[in-house]
């Protein structure tokens, strides 16, 4: 996460780049023995998904011209077993024009890493002969944005919202 707004850096800061690059090494050599302890839950089959966007989140008056800007970022956490096992923050591919909007791009986006997800631990369950005090899979989302939640649950398209694609719904 600290680098990621690095690499969106332009070529006429180079010195602060250096002197931020410097801060994240000295940063992760004085961590190097920290780490997150986990506690699965012993039984506990869900897969849970957290989704979040940043709607414009890179844009500011100075790098108004940047063309990457204006985009959203999408950042999701899938857990199993309370446990994360996929992390996600990047830039959305296409320029969301509302809240909505990116909300649904990164809940579209998550979901295409939730559902093969859910498939894989499901064959690995088959395979490995894994028990669960029950046979299905359940994967709960949780998302922020309640109209987000509203086009996810029922895809109405309304005057507000005819904008957002077909493939971003769900």
């Amino acid at each position: 996460m600290a680098c990621s707004p690095i690499s969106v850096c332009l070529l006429g800061q180079i010195l602060l780049l250096q002197i931020a690059i410097c801060c994240i090494c000295r940063y992760l050599q004085a961590t190097s023995n920290k780490g997150c302890i986990l506690h699965p839950t012993p039984n506990h089959r869900n897969l849970d998904c957290y989704v979040d966007a940043d709607f414009d989140g890179l844009w500011t008056e100075a790098s108004s011209s940047e063309t990457t800007s204006v985009k959203s970022r999408t950042g999701f956490v899938i857990l199993f077993a309370n446990c994360p096992v996929l992390w996600v923050s990047k830039l959305q591919a296409e320029v969301a024009l509302s809240t909505t909007e990116a909300e649904c791009i990164a809940l579209s986006q998550a979901m295409r890493d939730l559902i093969p997800m859910r498939a894989l631990l499901t064959e690995l369950t088959t395979l490995t002969c894994l028990t669960f005090d029950t046979n299905t899979t359940y994967s709960t989302i949780f998302e922020d944005n309640k109209g987000c939640v509203e086009l996810a649950n029922a895809p109405k398209m309304r005057p507000c919202t005819k904008h957002i694609a077909a493939n971003i719904l769900l």
